[in-house]
């Protein structure tokens, strides 16, 4: 399955590719000191948020112009720098926000100027372990007070788009969706780290904090269906299968460089067939991105669709990783003490350290986002009525 564009299409895919080229950082090592310079260029020429509507600051692109922006983007490893905030909360405001809460969210996001992060395990198959927050009724508002276990990013952000239970209504029931500040008084945030150390996600405590006046979207006790659309109905970003193709080309190198005498690994016939197996679901998943394009462009529902695909594109993902570590071997075994890390350094070539820290790490992200079980169940939902 191929995508034909038009002339104006190509046009517009070359003055992407050419924007890119300017002011995404090539090298890896810039990536890091260049991605505020990526991103102040996308909010001078009016790109950091895209797929918002024109009356909200977005570009009007229609879903071939966003496909190819996605892509782009994906395979150049250039990044947003809040995820949440340009593809989650910016488009929920948009649709469901008040005209205060429009004014007082928005420009910040499109302006990359405030940060969010997403607390929703109620709606993300994670159950009672990741916590509860319960509000409760006071002179001037509600009061907020509990605990999000694993939260992504909660560190660096400034807003948290969470769930929150009347304290009156009982368990599973009565939630609202609400925005907590968090930089407010009656807030900590903790690390969570994994056994060798490293930050893969925070806690986020609330002791009596305040919720501000137009602090909750929406209904009072409308707040976990309007959670779901956030969650299966959020904007669709044409990316998967671009981040796939970039990680599989890094894989291929590796492979061609780890060799055992005089046979490098691309050339054993097992590892050589894992690596077509890779290559085919990477282009299956493509082809089923475009058929999502194709039923997003006649208004067909893609619900399973969209499931399915990030389904797969989850899976795939994990075999990548793990392939890298098999690759590396016994290079990929956990590193040096990052305390004496400068004394000891490290043992085979220098990304091999964070090869196994960073597919437990995908392994970890996966969970938090969303089970696999999950998203078949979606499917089910969506296909078979259950």
């Amino acid at each position: 399955m191929r995508l034909e564009l038009t002339r104006d299409e190509q046009q517009f895919l070359d003055d992407i590719r050419g924007f890119i080229r300017v002011y995404w950082p090539q090298p890896a090592g810039a990536v890091q000191a260049g991605a505020q310079r990526w991103t102040r260029a996308l909010v001078a020429r009016g790109w950091l948020v895209p797929h918002w509507p024109e009356r909200f600051g977005g570009t009007g692109w229609d879903l071939v112009r966003q496909y190819l922006w996605d892509r782009e983007t994906a395979l150049a490893g250039a990044e947003v720098l809040d995820p949440i905030g340009v593809d989650l909360a910016g488009p929920l405001l948009c649709a469901y926000g008040t005209s205060a809460q429009q004014s007082d969210w928005l420009p910040a996001i499109r302006a990359a100027t405030a940060r969010w992060c997403l607390a929703l395990g109620e709606v993300l198959g994670r159950g009672p372990e990741d916590g509860e927050i319960v509000a409760r009724t006071v002179r001037g508002g509600l009061r907020l007070g509990g605990v999000k276990r694993l939260v992504l990013q909660a560190a660096a952000s400034d807003h948290m788009l969470c769930l929150a239970r009347d304290g009156t209504a009982a368990a599973g029931s009565g939630y609202a969706l609400v925005v907590v500040n968090l930089h407010q008084p009656g807030v900590t945030i903790e690390p969570v780290r994994g056994l060798d150390g490293r930050h893969l996600a925070d806690r986020v405590t609330l002791e009596g904090v305040v919720l501000a006046p137009q602090g909750r979207i929406g209904p009072a006790r409308g707040g976990l269906a309007l959670a779901a659309t956030v969650v299966e109905g959020g904007r669709f970003a044409f990316a998967g299968a671009a981040r796939l193709e970039v990680a599989l080309r890094g894989l291929r190198r590796l492979a061609a460089q780890v060799v055992d005498g005089d046979r490098a690994l691309a050339d054993d016939a097992d590892f050589a067939r894992k690596l077509a197996d890779l290559a085919q679901g990477t282009a299956a998943v493509e082809a089923l991105e475009l058929r999502v394009l194709g039923a997003l462009q006649a208004g067909q529902p893609v619900a399973a669709l969209r499931a399915a695909l990030r389904l797969r594109t989850s899976e795939l993902g994990a075999r990548l990783a793990d392939l890298q570590v098999e690759a590396l071997g016994y290079y990929a075994l956990p590193g040096p003490d990052p305390v004496l890390a400068h004394n000891e350094g490290t043992v085979g070539p220098d990304y091999a350290f964070a090869a196994l820290q960073g597919m437990l790490a995908g392994r970890f992200r996966a969970l938090v986002e969303g089970s696999g079980e999950e998203q078949k169940s979606r499917i089910a939902k969506s296909v078979l009525g259950f």
